[in-house]
């Protein structure tokens, strides 16, 4: 029972990553085509994300609305430190050394995983975690390095995305240990941080963009459903029953899944490198999930 239990909570958060790698399509879509900013479509989406999971918890269960006050600085932190920094730092990034780059520091974020479920959770640093982490990163760099930019601000910058990034898995542990619901915390979690985007939104622009047509509606929805409710639920469910550091690997599939949707939706191009990126990432997933080595 406890292996299934492993198993699903292993293809949950590999899901996760495959639904988090397709978020160009939403954020190019909004951004590009109806104008919205980064922290617009930031916000939006933790509005629709919350508006659906609090639909949910209704119809489910009203008593999963209910949580400690001496909890919610897990839920602040999650929402704050975790998913606000990591959303903004990344959104900089990207403009100052370009998403590629950006990408690849935001997946230094296994190394910071690793170090801090140490720390706080005791989580062992084993050697097969360790070569799955270097086969991982290794795979974003052949992966994205096509088009890597050097600039001190924007690493700087793109390395604290990946601290944030980071955060949801120590945040989101502590909650899962006090016995939260999964839906409990991600409504929690981009309610707060969707109040603390909101006065730093252009409310005219959005108007705007609102404004275009009935579709852009649809857009914001599947942003906040597509590539937020779901990953970020099944991210959450996946790490009551499997080690942070593990996960933050699995969830690696990611910039492959955004390379693969490059190629198919925008017309971008993938070589021997980038191929073998793909290989590299899928190599270290499976690496993780071996029997005979996963206690080394």
């Amino acid at each position: 029972m406890i292996k299934s239990s492993n198993t699903l909570s292993c293809f949950m958060v590999f899901m996760a990553g495959v639904l988090w790698g397709t978020m160009a399509i939403f954020s190019k879509t909004l951004t590009q085509g109806y104008g919205f900013s980064a922290t617009e479509v930031v916000c939006l989406r933790g509005l629709t994300c919350s508006l659906i999971v609090g639909i949910v918890l209704l119809i489910k269960d009203k008593s999963l609305f209910k949580i400690r006050i001496k909890d919610l600085w897990i839920f602040a932190g999650n929402g704050i430190f975790s998913l606000v920094l990591f959303n903004v730092c990344y959104f900089t990034a990207i403009n100052l050394v370009g998403a590629s780059t950006a990408c690849i520091l935001l997946y230094t974020a296994p190394v910071f995983v690793m170090l801090m479920s140490s720390l706080f959770f005791k989580e062992r640093i084993t050697l097969i975690k360790v070569c799955a982490m270097i086969l991982s990163f290794a795979g974003c760099v052949m992966v994205l390095s096509k088009d890597f930019k050097a600039n001190l601000a924007g690493i700087l910058i793109g390395l604290t995305s990946g601290v944030g990034y980071a955060l949801y898995s120590i945040f989101g542990k502590y909650a899962t240990k006090k016995c939260y619901s999964s839906l409990t915390i991600t409504f929690y979690s981009f309610l707060i941080a969707f109040l603390f985007l909101l006065p730093l939104c252009d409310f005219n622009n959005m108007a705007i963009g609102f404004s275009a047509d009935l579709y852009s509606y649809l857009w914001v929805l599947g942003a906040g459903t597509v590539v937020t409710a779901i990953p970020y639920f099944l991210y959450t469910k996946g790490i009551e029953s499997i080690e942070n550091s593990k996960a933050i690997i699995i969830a690696s599939i990611e910039p492959v899944v955004a390379t693969i949707t490059g190629v198919l939706c925008f017309g971008q191009s993938m070589g021997i490198l980038e191929l073998s990126g793909v290989a590299t990432v899928i190599f270290s997933i499976v690496l993780l999930n071996v029997k005979s080595v996963k206690n080394y």
